[in-house]
């Protein structure tokens, strides 16, 4: 497994920077979350029936791939419109099918899976498309990146303390401390390398110390929820899309912010 998951790796990371580092706008980033995002929605949607919950996947699938395609396009100011569309076509999906009961947390896993794996994917597009975006969006991937490497090799060799045993018992204070530490390291390298801003890199690197691993928990628990050990097996050695890119997935939008809003 473990040779699996690094042979994956040594591939697919320079594909993904690669993608990054390219000269031709947005389009190359926006087609890989596309892509992303439509195999994380059926992985989201697909075990829920199995514990007698039944989102509307067709529809949270074809709405949630609506939002990388709005990023791409750069037509962002269609966001809430879509939201709110979808949010009144889920419920009255939900309302007219046969099924009435639990009807509320059908219509919430619906929308849960849109924004989880729809909405806030179409971020890391969002990210490259701003000024100078794209060394930004090294220095985000290339901190997820070291946080999750540094948790997971503290954590197994000096780990003794539980993070969080009910939801990943396997993680623990130590590792996240490494993780954080790793994080913020690599997004102060990008403050020379990068010429970004210290006090934002500074930022950015405890965003993604904290909220990446956040971001792990809360696909653990999902996981947990619905009693499977990961959501797909489209990455060979690390599980599916939600399983890899979760840490990412769950930042990009503090991130865009971050670099967006002025402070």
């Amino acid at each position: 497994m473990l040779k699996t998951r690094m042979i994956t790796a040594v591939i697919g990371a320079p594909v993904i920077l690669f993608l990054i580092y390219l000269d031709l706008g947005v389009w190359p980033i926006g087609l890989m979350v596309l892509t992303l995002s439509t195999v994380g929605l059926i992985e989201f949607y697909a075990p829920w029936p199995s514990k007698n919950l039944f989102p509307a996947s067709g529809l949270g699938i074809m709405f949630g791939c609506l939002f990388p395609i709005i990023a791409t396009l750069k037509v962002t100011q269609l966001y809430q419109p879509i939201l709110v569309v979808a949010l009144v076509s889920s419920a009255l999906w939900h309302m007219f099918s046969s099924r009435k009961t639990r009807l509320g947390v059908d219509v919430g896993l619906t929308m849960l899976g849109i924004l989880y794996a729809g909405f806030m994917p179409s971020f890391i597009i969002l990210i490259r498309g701003i000024a100078n975006g794209r060394m930004l969006l090294f220095s985000l991937v290339l901190s997820v990146w070291a946080c999750d490497i540094a948790a997971y090799a503290v954590g197994r060799t000096l780990g003794k303390n539980k993070l969080a045993e009910t939801i990943s018992p396997a993680k623990t204070i130590e590792g996240a401390i490494a993780g954080l530490l790793a994080s913020v390291a690599v997004a102060v390298c990008f403050i020379i390398w990068g010429g970004l801003p210290v006090y934002k890199m500074i930022a950015l690197g405890i965003i993604v110390g904290v909220f990446s691993q956040a971001g792990d928990l809360f696909a653990s628990m999902i996981k947990r929820e619905v009693g499977i050990k990961d959501f797909g097996k489209s990455i060979p050695g690390h599980g599916g899309v939600l399983d890899r890119f979760d840490g990412l997935f769950f930042v990009a939008p503090l991130v865009f912010y971050l670099f967006t809003l002025y402070w």
